[in-house]
């Protein structure tokens, strides 16, 4: 058995991070560029005002909770995201998400077979046999983190065919390789699913079209990957990054 994915979507978290993200969702509505910032980052919105500094606190929320385990504030905090949950904005944000989630769900199911093949074969590890819970947010809040082993918080345009597909296996690798946060295992990770795996998927394309504010690190150990990739004995990305790191001292 592998890891099995579960989409769904948390209210509270959505509407933290439609703070926190600070885009605009609704750009061009009723012919006003910022429609959605002009009516909802206010500081007369007290959901905004008690939106924590890290918005997945909020994943941990419980509304009918009586205690304050979580977060000071509890009752107010419900009583202010109630009364955003009503708000036009919020209704159309939630309604755009759901539909976004299918669509994301949808690639998933489409591509599942190929990309798990793809994941285990350029890594060398094994996908790990456990559900993952990703917590999906409206696309153009631009999201993508993986915040433990077993969520992941995702939104993001489609900026070319199956990108939510390519970078749901971003984030799966970053759970593959224990949540690493060394730059070398980044770039690792970019090299397979950012262009890998996107150039295999989408059947066409070549290394360093997207955006990536690691381009350096992985330029810098491309020569190694490419003889990782190219290597029919290779072993796996753990050992690989500590090659590379034992060679240029990253």
């Amino acid at each position: 058995m592998r890891a099995k994915l579960f989409f769904m979507i948390n209210k509270y978290y959505l509407a933290a991070y439609s703070f926190y993200s600070r885009c605009e969702p609704f750009n061009g509505y009723l012919n006003k560029k910022y429609w959605f910032i002009d009516h909802v980052w206010t500081d007369k919105n007290e959901a905004f005002i008690f939106t924590p500094p890290r918005p997945e606190v909020l994943l941990f929320f419980d509304p009918d909770s009586k205690k304050n385990e979580i977060l000071n504030n509890q009752g107010i905090i419900r009583s202010a995201y109630k009364e955003y949950f009503r708000t036009r904005e919020f209704k159309r944000l939630l309604k755009e998400t759901n539909i976004y989630k299918r669509q994301v769900q949808h690639g998933w199911i489409k591509n599942h077979d190929e990309v798990i093949g793809y994941m285990e074969d350029l890594s060398g590890l094994d996908l790990p046999n456990q559900k993952i819970d990703i917590i999906i947010t409206h696309p153009k809040l631009r999201n993508g983190i993986c915040l433990s082993k077993n969520t992941i918080c995702f939104g993001h345009t489609e900026d070319w065919k199956n990108y939510s597909t390519v970078y749901l296996c971003h984030e799966i690798l970053h759970i593959m390789t224990n949540l690493s946060s060394s730059r070398i295992m980044h770039a690792i990770i970019e090299a397979i699913a950012d262009n890998e795996i996107r150039i295999r998927l989408n059947k066409r394309g070549r290394y360093f079209e997207t955006e990536s504010n690691n381009h350096y690190m992985l330029r810098k150990i491309l020569p190694y990957w490419l003889k990782y990739l190219n290597d029919i004995n290779r072993d796996n990305i753990i050992r690989l990054e500590r090659k590379i790191k034992g060679a240029i001292g990253a």
